[in-house]
């Protein structure tokens, strides 16, 4: 069991899985991103022996990240909430996606969305942008900016 997080950077398209990792390694030498032997823009992420799912870089021109983007754009535009705006901003700003599929394997979910902390934090110091939630919604370095209860 698992669900899609994905923090939106509005600044830079040049990320790769190894300086996420190095990113990550800064916080706890046990993280590890090991590459998928065909396509080196997906991995599977692990804190130790805890696999916390896929990780993915989708980029411009790519078919999944235009996909994403015009999802995320019918789960806002049009609501009527506070921080649409904001939301659309990013989107239309958006250079690339950090995706992550994360997985619990049945267990409680909080175990893996805690591991992935380090993940979203350092995102946030370094690279602009916004982290959007499955069946949560789209939160900024400050707290949720706009709620949603769907995922795509």
């Amino acid at each position: 069991m698992g669900y899609y997080l994905r923090y939106i950077c509005t600044t830079t398209t040049t990320l790769s899985l190894k300086q996420i990792e190095n990113a990550l390694k800064q916080q706890d030498s046990t993280f590890k991103i090991t590459p998928d032997p065909i396509d080196p823009l997906i991995g599977d992420l692990h804190q130790g022996a805890y696999h916390c799912g896929e990780i993915q870089l989708n980029v411009p021109d790519d078919d999944i990240f235009e996909e994403d983007i015009e999802d995320l754009r019918e789960l806002v535009e049009d609501s009527g909430q506070s921080g649409e705006q904001q939301v659309m901003d990013t989107l239309d700003a958006a250079k690339l996606i950090v995706a992550v599929n994360a997985l619990w394997q049945g267990g409680d979910p909080s175990v893996t969305l805690d591991r992935l902390e380090p993940l979203w934090d350092w995102l946030f110091a370094n690279h602009p942008g916004m982290l959007q939630a499955d069946n949560e919604g789209f939160y900024n370095a400050s707290g949720l900016v706009f709620k949603t209860n769907l995922k795509i």
